[in-house]
């Protein structure tokens, strides 16, 4: 914790450590030291990630990545990273997938961008839920004991269905939903609400400004498997008393609530970044684990200069039910990057916005466009877990 906090300018407490400690895989944790200073170190935590179909593979959740500033342009990064590639093929994993503290350094590692969130922002006394949305009356607040119960079948469901969701175990369920002072950020404990379909979590920040209260709601989850649910629990987070704003970090891009209310212009989103990264290490076992929305035959030449062996030309045949790929001899319809191939993985990006960026070569006309309606997912991916 300590190297980390040096290499990310970031501040554990004795709280912070024992909530860490419970999902903390140490055999799946690599460290550079220098003499007896631990100046590096990259780990991984044994996770499902949800692929298009309904279906999910074995991915490694890489996290704790980070070199101190005093190591820093010695090759030491580079050094971890190939090293955990090489455990994670061992270990016979066919994705890698990481959230980056900066957006600029992984792509060199073979990882592509498949996965976005928004931050929004509502005034919520400027906006209501159009009438006849979301009163079913079926939301109630729940206590922590009910939420640690509740929450993780109805996140179960959701994994079925969302491309991008990673997976979360009993540990990983008791880390999610501890609420130790230093998360708080000068807000007030979690409340949670719960939905037969659904659930939100979020806390409270009260101010004054000219006399008057300013208070601010900051939703942490929100899960929904069923639209009636979705907005049920939008309307009571619409609707809170006293309350001027919510925000919320990690908002789909996709999500319909901009259509569910009176005035659509309060819906704003006031940043777009990048959140998951993925990474495929064994070409094959990815795309043959995934379903498709068409049938299409492609060949594939994928490029990968930290990884050449992971690389080559591969014959990809799928469709909604299945998906058989093979090494091959044969003229490719596409050129990428092995980086591209986890940017459209999850089928959050399109072959032709990658073609018109430089970073897809389209060798037979019109595959661009067929990739796009094969790659795409419905729903979109979207990852609902910070690791």
């Amino acid at each position: 914790m300590t190297m980390d906090a040096r290499a990310n300018g970031v501040t554990y407490t004795d709280a912070d450590v024992e909530g860490v400690r419970g999902i903390l895989e140490l055999d799946r944790t690599l460290v550079a030291l220098d003499g007896p200073e631990l100046v590096g170190s990259a780990s991984a935590f044994t996770m499902d990630m949800t692929v298009p179909g309904g279906v999910w593979l074995s991915t490694a959740g890489v996290t704790w990545v980070g070199v101190i500033p005093t190591h820093r342009r010695r090759g030491i990064l580079r050094q971890l990273m190939a090293r955990q590639l090489d455990d994670l093929v061992e270990r016979g994993e066919p994705l890698a997938a990481l959230s980056a503290s900066e957006s600029g350094i992984y792509g060199r590692f073979g990882y592509g961008l498949a996965t976005r969130r928004a931050r929004l922002l509502v005034a919520t006394k400027r906006v209501r839920m159009r009438d006849g949305t979301g009163d079913d009356g079926l939301v109630r607040f729940a206590d922590g004991a009910t939420a640690r119960k509740t929450f993780p079948e109805i996140y179960e469901r959701l994994r079925v269905e969302r491309p991008g969701t990673m997976s979360r175990d009993d540990r990983w369920w008791d880390y999610h939903l501890r609420d130790a002072e230093s998360l708080r950020d000068g807000a007030t404990p979690l409340f949670f609400l719960l939905h037969p379909d659904g659930f939100a979590s979020y806390r409270r920040r009260s101010g004054w400004a000219h006399g008057l209260p300013v208070d601010e709601a900051i939703v942490t989850e929100f899960v929904a498997v069923t639209p009636p649910a979705h907005a049920s629990l939008w309307r009571v987070l619409l609707g809170l008393d006293l309350v001027d704003s919510l925000s919320f970090t990690r908002f789909s891009p996709d999500d319909p609530l901009v259509w569910l209310v009176d005035d659509p212009r309060r819906i704003q989103t006031t940043g777009v970044w990048d959140d998951s990264w993925v990474r495929v290490l064994q070409v094959r076992t990815a795309l043959e684990g995934r379903r498709y929305l068409t049938d299409d035959r492609f060949v594939l030449e994928l490029i990968d200069p930290f990884r050449p062996d992971v690389g080559g030309r591969f014959e990809l045949e799928g469709s909604s039910e299945g998906a058989t790929c093979r090494r091959t001899t044969a003229e490719p319809d596409l050129v990428m990057d092995i980086r591209e191939l986890g940017s459209l993985y999850l089928g959050g990006v399109r072959a032709t916005t990658l073609v018109r960026a430089g970073r897809i070569e389209e060798r037979t006309a019109g595959a661009a466009r067929r990739a796009d309606a094969f790659f795409s997912s419905d729903p979109p991916p979207h990852n609902q877990t910070g690791f």
